[in-house]
Parts: structure tokens; sequence; C-alpha cells
């Protein structure tokens, strides 16, 4: 709501959720003037230009085909939908409707990311050879510590939620990568929760990459470190800092040196990112790619994320989440890309 009240000549015309009581207090807030529980009551009442969906995900596939088909663009969360049929489902309802389709991959729109991918599309990595995603979070984090929550129901559980963001990110880096590796493990004591800890190795040409995911962190964290033949660049997408080391002669000296460049980079980085935000100028990941979105609608500029981008998201996800259902449901502990390995 905040990023499209932000957005010049966009108008914010109602709200829908099922809950009248959300939808109506949702209104309220934000001054909108109409509310409903019915989407398609909605889209016969009033002539839309984009619909915001920003429900569960399991519920993307048909509220995406029913905006479409009323001729609306559509901007939905990460992932586009849970399985590759789905996703064939909105693409097919899109291409017959003749409208425009997005779906928010937000982490790569934040400051310091951008900043990373420009970084290393201009070479200063070199070849990539790996590069490593980490989501840590305690076990307080909402939606993990409730036990009536959506996310709960979904292919994978609740890593099915919050897969798409390390998916995309890697995707970026080392483009369409196969699973070699799933391992999951249990630490703590939520008794409807069968797995807090994920381990994803996977592979592509001379590339490598994984993904780990821990639900038991004394802190919140999404780190990204990507190595390649000319340096190596840490990311750190909670604190908004970027450090980038490159080669250097191995004695003592070289080491001291290079922690003062360390330090220097976290230091600029958060400057430039407390500069931003006290300017007013600070967008994060949402707003970039909102913008981006009206800006492919409108004036037919490129799509800040392409639907073959989205849906090989999908279907990664969905292969590495039928590998997790299927771990917990023999009692396993990993799966390879050729066996299942006993606890």
């Amino acid at each position: 709501m905040r990023v499209w009240r932000k957005i010049d000549n966009v108008h914010i015309a109602a709200a829908c959720d099922r809950n009248e009581q959300i939808a109506k207090e949702t209104a309220k807030a934000w001054n909108i003037p109409a509310h409903y529980t019915d989407l398609a009551e909605m889209l016969q009442r009033h002539s839309f230009s984009i619909v915001d969906i920003c429900t569960p995900t399991h519920t993307h596939c048909k509220l995406a085909i029913q905006a479409l088909e009323s001729g609306c663009h559509v901007l939905l969360e990460k992932p586009m939908v849970m399985t590759t049929n789905e996703a064939e489902q909105v693409m097919s309802a899109r291409k017959r409707s003749g409208t425009k389709l997005g779906v928010i991959h937000n982490m790569l729109f934040e400051p310091v990311m951008i900043k990373a991918l420009s970084l290393i599309r201009k070479g200063n990595l070199g070849q990539i050879i790996n590069a490593d995603v980490r989501f840590l979070h305690t076990n307080e984090e909402p939606m993990l510590s409730n036990r009536s929550h959506w996310c709960h129901s979904l292919q994978g559980g609740r890593f099915g939620e919050i897969l798409p963001h390390p998916i995309y990110l890697l995707q970026a880096l080392l483009g369409q990568i196969d699973i070699e590796l799933v391992s999951i493990a249990k630490i703590g004591d939520y008794p409807w929760i069968p797995a807090d800890e994920l381990f994803v190795a996977l592979g592509r040409n001379k590339t490598s990459g994984s993904i780990y995911i821990s639900f038991n962190s004394p802190v919140e964290a999404v780190i990204v470190s990507v190595y390649g033949t000319k340096s190596v660049f840490r990311i750190d997408l909670t604190g908004e800092t970027i450090v980038q080391l490159k080669h250097r002669p191995f004695n003592r000296l070289s080491k001291g040196i290079d922690n003062l460049r360390q330090i220097y980079q976290l230091a600029s980085s958060t400057l430039r990112a407390t500069s931003l935000i006290l300017s007013g100028k600070w967008s994060n990941g949402h707003e970039t790619y909102i913008r981006g979105f009206v800006d492919y609608v409108l004036n037919e500029k490129d799509p800040p994320v392409t639907l073959q981008e989205a849906y090989n998201t999908v279907e990664t996800l969905e292969r590495i989440c039928k590998k997790i259902d299927f771990i917990v449901s023999h009692g396993l502990r990993e799966c390879t890309k050729f066996e299942a390995v006993e606890t």
C-alpha cells in the first residue's frame, strides 16, 4: 500500500479479502473507496488496470486467472504458484487475455543486490565457481511459530514458502541449476514442524550452489556469498552491506591490510544506506520492482522479472519441495539426485 501510494498516476480503487472485517478495516485505514469479499464481484463492478494479489501462494493460480481473464494486468507475490502445472495455466491465461503478468522477486531489487549484480556483470568477480545463499531465522519466526499458519499446509511446509527467495537469487547468479542433494534436520521443539533445518546442494556445468535455511539461529540474517576466479563477494541483505575480497599474497601483512579494506567497505555500505534512508531516497526491493512493473505496463519497458525466470523458480521449487515431502514421509534424513539415504 505504501509503495502504490508513492507512484504517480496510480489510484487504489478497491480492496478485497474473503474476511469482510479485514477488507473493511484495510479500506478504512488506507482511505480506499470500496471493499469486497469476492474477487469476481469486485472485477465485475470496476474497471481496473492492475490487480495486486498478496494472498497465500496456494490461492494464486485461481485468483490470477480470474483477474487476467477480466482484462487486468496482474502482479503476484513470489512465487508465481507452487507447481509447474499451475504456472502453465496462469501463463496460458495471460497469453489468451493479452495482458501482462509480474512476479515480485523482491530481493533481486534490494539496493545492495542490485549493486552486487552490476559488479558481477561487469566482470569484477571473474568466472563464477560457487554461490551460497543462507537464510537464518530464530525459532520465534512468526510463520513457523504459528501452528495454524497456512504455510504449514504447503508442499514443503514452511520451507515451501521461503524457498523461492534463495532459488531466484541463485538462478540470477548461476542460471538454471540441477538439484544434487536435499537434506533436512529438526532441532526445535515445535511438534507441528517435521524439520526446521534445510540444506540443498545444486550444480550446473562447472559451477555449484547451495541453499541453507535455519529456524534455529540466534539472529535474523540473509547472506549471499559468491566465489569467482577474480574475487569473492559477501552480500548481507539484512544489513545492506557488500564486501569484495580480492586476491592477495599469503602473509600476515596482506591479511591485516585485507581486514582494513573489509572494515572500510562495511562502513561505506552502511553510510550509503543510512544516507539514502535519511534523504528519503531509499527504495526497498518491493518498491523498485513495483515501479519497474508499472513502467512495463505503461511504457512498454522490459519486465523486471521475465515469465521464464518466474517459471524456472517454480520448477526448481516444486522439485525441492517434492524431495522434502518424500524425506519426511519416509522418515529419512536426505535425498540425493540418485538415491534416498536413511536416518
